[in-house]
């Protein structure tokens, strides 16, 4: 059983896609792009800007579903400049507390929209 989730506090997908779905006491939220949900533009400032604002739309659906940030378990953040990771580490440090979320970082040729990081999420609710 599966069941997709939509916020309107977020960027609408731009394909074939769900936000989210939630299956049993999991969620399962799709890649992030840091794009702002009230004009649908994409983020041109800082890396941790951009870091930031594809947090808080990854907040936002999980939020709908009933969910926090504390609720991640697995986050995987793709890259275009791996140089940057510091920076979104930055960014990550203030969306996340102890025992934090497993989590890869990978560098990409490219990312949907010209954007420069995505951020996915695998979440359990209790």
């Amino acid at each position: 059983m599966k069941e997709a989730i939509n916020s309107e506090k977020a960027p609408q997908p731009i394909g074939t896609y769900s936000q989210a779905v939630k299956s049993g006491n999991m969620i399962f939220v799709s890649g992030q792009l840091p794009i702002y949900s009230a004009t649908g533009k994409m983020c041109e400032g800082p890396m941790e800007e951009c870091a930031r604002l594809a947090l808080i739309n990854l907040q936002q659906i999980l939020g709908e579903a009933g969910g926090s940030m504390n609720n991640i378990v697995k986050l995987t953040i793709f890259l275009k400049d791996i140089t940057r990771f510091e920076r979104v580490n930055a960014a990550c440090s203030e969306f996340f507390t102890t025992p934090f979320p497993s989590r890869s970082v990978v560098e990409v040729c490219n990312l949907p929209a010209e954007a420069n990081i995505a951020i996915d999420a695998i979440a359990v609710i209790e």
